[in-house]
């Protein structure tokens, strides 16, 4: 049960008995209520009730007015917390200061308060203040302090950070060497891109306790972040070889074998992994990945079907299944495990790849079933699914049902912007002035929505002399998506067509780099020949055509620069 129902349960059952049993009455009608630390009274039950309703509705701002106050009239330590903890959740640094000074002051042996009062002044730059309070919170209890310090370090920005280090190395000096005090400066220096200090705190902390886990694991990921895998590798096969009980040197090992191609051996330590931990789902699911990722197809494949029996309702699996099947070219189970996706990401794009794989026309019946059965199953995606049966029956020759299917959606939901931008795309070619008014009643609902704001410029580029219009709607998806191949083919292209072909060749070849379909290869092509770059041009034309023969736009690119 929620918590915060069980406090305001709790206050309201408490409220009622204050009200059904009422204190003797005040003589004097302004005398100020008595206030017991620990205790609570009925104003202050009040208050932190209107606090705790406050918080449930998101009105944190008045939540923490109520807390402070009660923190201050009560001076119990929970309430003191819950002050804190909403004000650092607001970011009210003045606030999150005063709360965890009070806290402080009425939980004196507790470390938090120290620290929490320390990293605000830390990042104020107030260091001669915070280093007496992480001081203290290291001498009330120096596990849980450095514990609270490794667990934000890498949160935390480089001057506190940069302040952290100062205090520690400061309090290493006067104190006898602790494993935990070096491993929390290690991952300090980290944080702070500082890789030999980091490489030599941790060798500080893992010569105190050779087997301190934490340590090997951070030290490992570390060199593996400098892509020194195999020194990675090394150190954490011996310290597996002490430890073989610790899963997270475990699976860091195993990690370690894939990624420096000890493929065989990696594949047996996560087959032992996966035997070790059968009713783990999580790590089930992540080493199942990791094989798929290493094709390592027949392992992977039982991680997944053991998915499938450790939770019957999750069909996610499926979709990985089908992956698998596909690469082994069993098409017709590859079809069964993706239509049994049912929910989760993946749940359209396995649709998408299980109608893919009906390729002849003749399975018209089948894609067409699939679908109206996925649509009944997931009515809230109804209408991508309309989209993947449009864009199979356009594909396949039947354009004339495909049509009448958007269409027929689209009755349904006329403001729908993926239908009206499908049916745009599908028609473009053969009634562009509807095709236009679809683009345009999308941008109407989204303006924003840098697909369609490139179609339309596009194809005012393909239908009309409108270049300027169009122009200015590739340049406004530009801004929205910089790094959109399809957008920058498109300024590229708008460019030349203006006469300005060699302010369009960057955006070609920054096309081109990122996706080199025949359509951009062929606008390239001709605008290295406009720009005098013949053979430039030649070659990448041969090349693509090599790749692609017979495709219609490099045969425009071809008949543009008058190669045969």
């Amino acid at each position: 049960m929620n918590r915060s129902f069980i406090f305001i349960t709790f206050s309201l059952l408490i409220l009622q008995g204050c009200q059904s049993n009422p204190a003797p009455k005040q003589t004097l009608a302004s005398e100020p209520a008595t206030y017991v630390p620990g205790e609570f009274n009925q104003e202050s039950l009040y208050d932190l009730l209107l606090a705790e309703i406050a918080g449930q509705r998101r009105l944190f701002p008045i939540a923490l007015d109520n807390y402070s106050v009660q923190a201050q009239k009560t001076r119990d330590p929970a309430v003191a917390e819950r002050a804190t903890r909403i004000a650092q959740y607001l970011r009210d640094s003045d606030k999150i200061l005063s709360s965890a000074r009070l806290w402080r002051e009425i939980s004196p042996e507790n470390p938090e308060p120290y620290q929490i009062e320390a990293s605000m002044l830390l990042h104020e730059g107030k260091y001669e203040d915070a280093l007496p309070l992480i001081q203290k919170a290291l001498d009330y209890d120096a596990l849980r302090t450095l514990a609270l310090i490794r667990n934000q370090s890498e949160n935390i920005n480089s001057q506190t950070s940069s302040g952290y280090i100062s205090m520690l190395e400061a309090y290493k000096k006067s104190h006898k060497p602790r494993s935990d005090l070096a491993l929390t400066l290690a991952l300090l220096y980290k944080a702070s891109n500082q890789t030999e200090q980091a490489l030599a705190s941790f060798n500080q902390a893992l010569d105190i306790n050779p087997e301190n886990p934490e340590a090997l694991i951070q030290k490992a990921e570390l060199l593996r972040l400098e892509k020194d895998l195999d020194g990675a590798l090394t150190m954490i096969k011996s310290a597996f070889e002490q430890q073989p009980e610790n899963k997270q040197l475990n699976i860091l090992y195993t990690q370690l074998l894939f990624q420096t191609n000890h493929i065989q051996e990696a594949t047996q330590q996560a087959e032992s992994l996966l035997d070790d931990n059968i009713k783990d789902k999580q790590l089930t699911y992540y080493l199942a990945l990791l094989l798929l990722e290493n094709e390592q197809l027949t392992t992977a494949q039982k991680a997944f079907k053991h998915l499938l029996i450790i939770e019957e309702n999750d069909s996610s699996p499926h979709f990985y299944l089908g992956h698998i099947a596909q690469a082994q070219k069993n098409n017709k189970q590859a079809i069964e495990h993706y239509i049994s996706v049912k929910e989760g990401p993946n749940v359209l794009q396995a649709l998408t790849r299980a109608v893919a794989l009906l390729e002849s026309d003749q399975n018209k019946a089948q894609v067409q079933q699939i679908l109206k059965d996925a649509r009944a199953s997931l009515p809230s995606q109804a209408t991508q699914i309309f989209t993947i049966e449009a864009e199979w029956l356009n594909l396949h020759n039947y354009s004339d049902e495909a049509f009448t299917l958007i269409e027929d959606a689209l009755s349904l939901t006329p403001d729908n912007t993926t239908l009206l931008y499908t049916r745009a795309m599908m028609i473009e070619s053969t009634d562009f002035p509807q095709a236009e008014k679809d683009l345009r009643q999308v941008l109407a609902l989204d303006p924003d929505n840098a697909t369609a704001l490139n179609a339309l410029g596009y194809t005012l580029l393909l239908h009309t002399d409108r270049f300027t219009e169009a122009h200015q709607l590739i340049q406004t998806a530009l801004n929205l998506e910089p790094e959109d191949p399809a957008i920058l083919d498109s300024m590229g292209w708008v460019l030349h067509k203006m006469g300005r072909s060699q302010e369009a060749l960057p955006y070609l070849e920054k096309a081109h780099a990122l996706y080199s379909d025949p359509e951009v290869s062929s606008h390239l092509i001709q605008v290295y020949w406009a720009t005098d770059q013949k053979d430039k041009a030649k070659t990448l034309l041969e090349s693509a055509h090599k790749e692609n023969p017979d495709n219609p736009f490099l045969d425009e690119a071809m008949q543009a620069i008058g190669t045969q």
